[in-house]
């Protein structure tokens, strides 16, 4: 048995067994390592998938939140002009620029649209009943859901393909009656810059597809990225819409089976194969203790080869190693994936020196002082394959063989996702600063953790004055308790608040504002509340002023036939209830034609703005003087009685006896005056007016400046 052990076939047969068992033990462990690989690689794709998700919602987000905020205004604005309109909505393009085309639609049918230019073709379009069966089916849906609906990408009308973002408004509804459907506001927005802001144009290593065309999710059609890629092992996630969803799908483009070390381990294989078996031999030939002391220097040398490899191969971090000129020796797969290269070879066949890689003045300084550093770190932008510039935090050191530099190492990690943070910060910090609208951001219990310049110029308030305190030191005390509950409840429900609000500046001062509240979640909790609001008190105050114009006369500031006629009616029935008495005197100036033509319009208005102050004076508090229009003036006098009737005509012709004083110049102006009275001359608004006519008629046939009364006629 010993002279076999010795024999030259039984070391034949032990190097052939042993480089069986290295090539079996490198087959497994090259499969561990590739279901290793494809394991990461899918856990970095749904991380990818994630965020792209994120993106395209956020960008969706924006373009939908503008949709919400029309449908708002248009329910408050419905007569909105064309002028109103055209202001309103290029106002809205220039602060979102992925918006193209906002339109409205009154009853279904186009009236609306900015910019015009290009669109003209869509005007009166019946959406309703004008478009393809398919996008007729997308507008009822969202008629009847009451909800944003966004379809496309379509074709449109006037050219082009867009997504169309499409949300009805109802008007509040009336007493006992269902709200009343308006119409529609449609925006309409490119899906190239769509995707473009979702981060979609910018992946290289990528395949990216979406489908469910219209909000069908899975079931619609692929509009971006070839649609095969549903068909092959994707990851794919849900982007959810307010009607539906899209179906989100990525892969790499060299899938996922693509194992970047598989020669390299089999390479690695067979020369282990081959040393392995070459030391057996060697081992079989020699006395016991050379056995021992190689089994020892094997055993250390594989720990130490195996470290190495296994920090060297699976960092994190990209490692290189350089000669004293610069010129790359290897790097680690991190590295090679970092700069956009396939694996370490493709790298070393592209990459010169380590100066043409790092395209940074600190570097190239390095490089003509033959890197006599020990250690230094610095940010440097580096070259990838593909000539784009990323950001790198850099440890560079050098290796030394006593005095003799002998190479360089270094460690380098991609900060351009930080680097573009801090600009994207920065860029959000002077949004803040800078907006027009005021901004209070707060902590989970409403506490104030800091405030805009806006919000400082519209309460008077500083950030040092409210730091720390609760947001509720600015309520006006106009609202109850119960509009604080319901604005919390909707709050909870919902995650976001928006409406008006009266508050109170640091002066005391009360305002009106337009206020939305949005909640910060991390991790499904709430950590802060965002509200950004502006001044609305001067559209309070134009509305105001509308209101007052739409119900008194420009010139003399008196009621109205409007607010005459309501007066009249209510003044009716309070008398039918209560079996009262009420008067209507239709009066009408004598001779004022006749200076308004001789003597211009300037005197004319100042005549009727005289006789207006006059007849307010001469009635009671309770009654209502109106002008009808040119020199024709109605009173309403209710619960009047004969002798305060009486004195109150006396009152009115006071002025007239001698004809009418303007400027101290006696113009010839009288009044004739007509007086009906109810129940005796008529039960009716109308047939009172009409009595009240036919009176004033009478007076001025008896020779003006007279007052006649209907049931003198009779």
């Amino acid at each position: 048995m010993s002279r076999f052990i010795r024999s030259r076939q039984f070391r034949f047969i032990a190097v052939v067994l042993n480089c069986v068992l290295v090539l079996w033990v490198a087959f497994e462990f090259e499969q561990l390592e590739r279901r290793n690989y494809e394991q990461r690689s899918r856990s970095k794709m749904l991380d990818d998938a994630v965020s792209f998700r994120t993106q395209l919602e956020s960008a969706l987000t924006n373009r939908l939140h503008v949709a919400e905020w029309l449908r708002s205004y248009v329910a408050r604005h419905t007569e909105i002009t064309q002028e109103e309109f055209a202001q309103l909505a290029e106002d809205v393009l220039v602060d979102h620029p992925g918006i193209k085309t906002i339109q409205l639609a009154k009853d279904g049918i186009i009236s609306h649209v900015y910019p015009l230019k290009g669109n003209e073709s869509v005007l009166g379009l019946n959406l309703l009943r004008d478009l393809p069966e398919n996008q007729k089916a997308a507008v009822e849906a969202s008629k009847n859901a009451s909800n944003i609906f966004l379809a496309g990408p379509v074709s449109l009308v006037q050219g082009g393909i867009s997504f169309i973002a499409r949300v009805p408004v109802f008007l509040p509804a009336r007493q006992n009656s269902e709200p009343r459907f308006w119409g529609f506001v449609t925006l309409l927005f490119s899906p190239e810059e769509l995707f473009r802001d979702a981060g979609l144009k910018e992946s290289r290593h990528l395949i990216v597809a979406i489908r469910g065309k219209d909000s069908a999710g899975l079931y619609g059609d692929v509009f971006y990225g070839p649609a095969d890629i549903f068909e092959k092992d994707s990851v794919q996630t849900a982007v959810p819409l307010p009607t539906g969803a899209w179906q989100l799908a990525l892969m790499p483009k060299d899938g996922f089976s693509t194992f970047p070390l598989l020669w390299h381990l089999r390479l690695g294989g067979v020369v282990v194969a081959i040393i392995s078996s070459c030391l057996l031999y060697l081992l079989l030939r020699r006395p016991e203790e050379l056995r021992q002391a190689v089994d020892i220097a094997t055993v250390a040398l594989a720990k130490s080869e195996k470290k190495y490899r296994g920090l060297f191969e699976n960092a994190i971090h990209g490692i290189f190693q350089c000669t004293p000129q610069g010129a790359f020796v290897t790097i680690n797969p991190a590295m090679a994936t970092m700069l956009g290269y396939r694996d370490r070879d493709d790298f070393l066949s592209g990459a010169s020196n380590l100066c043409a890689l790092f395209h940074d003045t600190n570097i190239a300084s390095l490089c003509t002082n033959d890197f006599v550093s020990t250690n230094t770190k610095m940010e440097a932008r580096m070259r990838t394959k593909s000539g784009e510039m990323i950001w790198g935090w850099v440890i560079v050191w050098s290796v030394m063989d006593g005095e003799q530099l002998v190479g360089i190492e270094g460690i380098v990690d991609d900060i351009t996702s930080k680097k573009k943070d801090e600009i994207r910060l920065k860029l959000f910090e002077k949004v803040f600063h800078n907006s027009l609208d005021g901004i209070v951001v707060t902590d989970d219990n409403t506490s104030i953790l800091t405030v805009n310049d806006a919000f400082t110029r519209i309460t008077g308030y500083t950030l040092h004055d409210v730091l720390g305190k609760k947001a509720s030191l600015l309520q006006s005390g106009v609202h109850d308790t119960a509009f604080y509950e319901s604005l919390w409840s909707q709050l909870q429900d919902n995650g976001f608040w928006e409406g008006e609000i009266w508050n109170r500046r640091k002066n005391g001062e009360v305002y009106p504002e337009w206020l939305s509240i949005s909640e910060v979640r991390e991790d499904r909790s709430i950590v802060q509340y965002v509200g950004i609001f502006h001044d609305i008190s001067e559209i309070k105050n134009q509305e105001e002023r509308i209101r007052y114009q739409a119900f008194h006369d420009a010139l003399t500031g008196l009621p109205n036939r409007m607010v005459f006629d309501d007066r009249l009616a209510v003044a009716l029935s309070y008398a039918t209830r209560n079996q009262s008495r009420l008067a209507v005197l239709f009066l009408d100036l004598d001779n004022f034609k006749q200076v308004n033509d001789t003597l211009g319009h300037a005197v004319g208005d100042a005549v009727l703005t005289r006789v207006a102050d006059h007849f307010r004076a001469s009635v009671r508090e309770s009654d209502t003087v109106a002008r009808l229009g040119g020199d024709e003036f109605v009173m309403l006098l209710p619960g009047v009685g004969d002798s305060e009737f009486d004195a109150m005509i006396g009152r009115i012709f006071e002025v007239f006896h001698n004809g009418f004083a303007i400027d101290g110049e006696m113009l010839p102006i009288g009044i004739s005056i007509g007086a009906a009275f109810f129940p005796e001359d008529a039960t009716g608004a109308q047939e009172l007016l009409e009595a009240a006519d036919v009176a004033m008629y009478e007076a001025k046939s008896r020779g003006k400046n007279t007052c006649a009364k209907f049931s003198d006629l009779l």
